[in-house]
Formats: C-alpha cells, sequence, structure tokens
C-alpha cells in the first residue's frame, strides 16, 4: 500500500484544493497513554475492537507488535520513528497522490466518500459504493 505509506506524517500539507493541514499531535502516544490521556480529560472512549475487524490482518500484526514491545519496551516508538524517518522511500510523485475532501464530511480521501464515511454508512444499513474521484 505505497500510496497509503506516502501520506503517513504527522504533519500533512494544506493543498491547493482546499484541504486544510492535518496535524497528528498525539501521534506517539500508544494505546495505555490515549487511555490514560482519555481518562484523565474527561474523554470517553471504546476499548473493544471494531467488530468489522475480525480476521483482519492488521490485528494479527498489532498482536505481534505488542508481544515485541511487551518483550523490548520502546520497539514500536523506534519502529514510528524509524519509519518517518525513512518515509521518503515511500513518497509517490505529487500527481500520482491526489487527495479530495469527502463529499459527506470534508476529510481529505482518494475516493468520493472517505472510508469513515463509507463505514458509518454500511452499519445504518445504506448501500454506497467505493467511487474513485475523476481527476480534473
Amino acid at each position: 500500500q505505497i500510496d497509503y505509506l506516502g501520506r503517513q506524517y504527522p504533519t500533512l500539507p494544506a493543498t491547493e484544493g482546499g484541504l486544510k493541514r492535518k496535524v497528528k499531535p498525539l501521534v506517539y502516544l500508544g494505546e495505555q497513554e490515549m487511555a490514560a490521556y482519555c481518562t484523565l480529560n474527561g474523554i470517553p472512549y471504546i476499548l473493544d475492537e471494531c467488530p468489522l475487524a475480525r480476521g483482519a490482518k492488521s490485528l494479527f500484526y498489532k498482536d505481534v507488535l505488542n508481544q515485541i514491545e511487551g518483550r523490548s519496551r520502546g520497539t514500536k516508538l523506534a519502529f514510528l520513528k524509524g519509519f518517518y524517518h525513512q518515509r521518503e522511500r515511500f513518497r509517490l510523485p505529487e500527481e500520482r497522490v491526489v487527495l479530495h475532501p469527502c463529499e459527506r464530511c470534508q476529510y481529505p480521501t482518494t475516493a468520493g466518500i472517505c472510508a469513515v464515511c463509507r463505514l458509518k454508512a454500511r452499519m445504518s444499513g445504506e448501500v454506497v459504493p467505493f467511487l474513485e474521484v475523476e481527476d480534473e
């Protein structure tokens, strides 16, 4: 998923298409730190895994990484920082990575409707096809 990897970073610049600069200030926090942050600030959060993720490879990878982290503290953070340091290897020419605002929520997406809005629609029984946006 080179396209996806090329867009992962704690800050993403604004685009000419009107997308605002995106900043992920809590990107270096793990699940336990995030839960503590939410608890201390009175922010409700869900502990359960997404029911639609059952059988997903990502859960296996998460489990393996958690096992490694349990035996060698700091491994996940070092991996993430190393990925960000090497991210230029994953970047694509700008003309290949075109993000557009989601038709529903305005979040940056490569499709007409972002994955979150498609998931919400699917959960409410609405059928929403995955539509690629035509480049102008």
